[in-house]
C-alpha cells in the first residue's frame, strides 16, 4: 500500500512539473508571437529615422565594401624532392598542381582590407637521384590583412586608381594529404605511421597582387603567393628541417557585393567610388 502511495506520488508531482513547463512554453510562445506582432512597424520606424540620419560608422564598416573572390593556377612545390628550384617554367609544368581559392573579404578602409581563404592545393613531384614520388594534396583556411599600397602612399587624398599593387599577409590551419612511391614500381612506401595518414598542420603565407578595375561590379586579379607550411611533412618524406613551400602565381574574378543597407542619398559617383575601394 505504502509503495502504491508512492508512485502514486511520484506521478503527480511528474504531472505537476509537465504541466509548470508547458504553461512556461506557453507564456514564452505568447511573448514571442506578441514581439513578432510588433516588432515590423518598430523596424520600419527605425529604417525610416536611419534613412534619415544617414549611417552609422559601425553599419558602414559591417554593411559596406565586402568583396568575394575566385582564384585559379598552378601550385608549385618547394621541398626535399623537388629539383627545379631555379625554373619557375620547368617547376609549374613538372612539379605543381591544380590550385584554387575562394576569398571573402571587407575593405575595412580605403588602403587596407580584412580577408578570409579557403584553399585547396596540388601538387606533386618526382626525385629521380633518391627514387621517390610524391603527390598530394594540401586545404587551407586562413585569414590575412591586406594593404592597397596606391591609396595608402596617396593619403590622405586617396587616387582609387583603376589599376592598384597590393600586398597581403596571414596565417591559417592546413590540412595535408600526401602519399610517398617509388619513383620506378609506383609503390607506396610507408616507412611511419604519419606517412599514411592525413595530417593537421599550421601555416603562414605572403604575397603581392595586381588589382585591375572592370565594372562597378568586377575586377581581374592576378596574384603571387607563398604558403610556408609549419611541418616538413607535406611530401610525405621527411629531410629533417621545414623547408617545405607551397607557391601559387593565380588569375580570378573579383565581384563587388551589394551594400547590405545601402545609403540611397548618395550621390552615383560616390557610390561607385565606394565599390571600387
Amino acid at each position: 500500500m505504502k509503495h502504491l502511495r508512492f508512485r502514486h506520488g511520484i506521478t503527480k508531482h511528474m504531472t505537476i512539473k509537465a504541466n509548470l513547463k508547458l504553461r512556461q512554453l506557453y507564456t514564452v510562445f505568447t511573448v514571442l508571437v506578441t514581439l513578432l506582432l510588433i516588432l515590423p512597424e518598430t523596424t520600419n520606424a527605425q529604417s525610416r529615422s536611419r534613412y534619415k540620419r544617414g549611417k552609422s560608422s559601425f553599419e558602414k564598416l559591417v554593411t559596406n565594401n565586402w568583396q568575394a573572390s575566385v582564384m585559379v593556377g598552378p601550385t608549385m612545390y618547394y621541398g626535399d624532392l623537388s629539383k627545379y628550384d631555379s625554373d619557375p617554367l620547368k617547376k609549374m609544368w613538372n612539379e605543381s598542381g591544380p590550385g584554387i581559392q575562394l576569398v571573402l573579404g571587407n575593405k575595412l578602409t580605403s588602403y587596407m582590407a580584412f580577408q578570409g581563404r579557403l584553399s585547396y592545393l596540388g601538387f606533386g613531384a618526382t626525385s629521380e637521384e633518391l627514387n621517390r614520388r610524391t603527390n598530394g594534396w594540401v586545404i587551407t583556411l586562413g585569414a590575412n590583412i591586406l594593404i592597397d599600397f596606391v591609396n595608402l602612399l596617396s593619403l590622405p587624398y586617396e587616387t582609387y586608381s583603376d589599376i592598384y599593387l597590393y600586398g597581403l599577409i596571414g596565417g591559417g590551419l592546413v590540412h595535408i594529404r600526401s602519399q610517398l612511391e617509388n619513383a620506378t614500381t609506383g609503390e607506396q612506401i610507408v616507412e611511419y605511421e604519419w606517412q599514411d595518414t592525413p595530417s593537421n598542420e599550421s601555416t603562414f603565407y605572403f604575397g603581392f597582387g595586381l588589382n585591375k578595375y572592370l565594372t562597378p561590379r568586377f575586377d581581374i586579379t592576378l596574384e603571387f603567393l607563398v604558403y610556408k607550411l609549419q611541418t616538413d611533412r607535406i611530401d610525405a618524406f621527411f629531410g629533417g628541417e621545414n623547408n617545405d613551400l607551397l607557391v601559387m602565381p593565380s588569375i580570378g574574378i573579383k565581384y563587388n557585393l551589394s551594400e547590405l543597407l545601402p545609403d540611397k542619398r548618395l550621390y552615383q559617383n560616390q557610390r561607385n567610388k565606394r565599390i571600387r575601394r
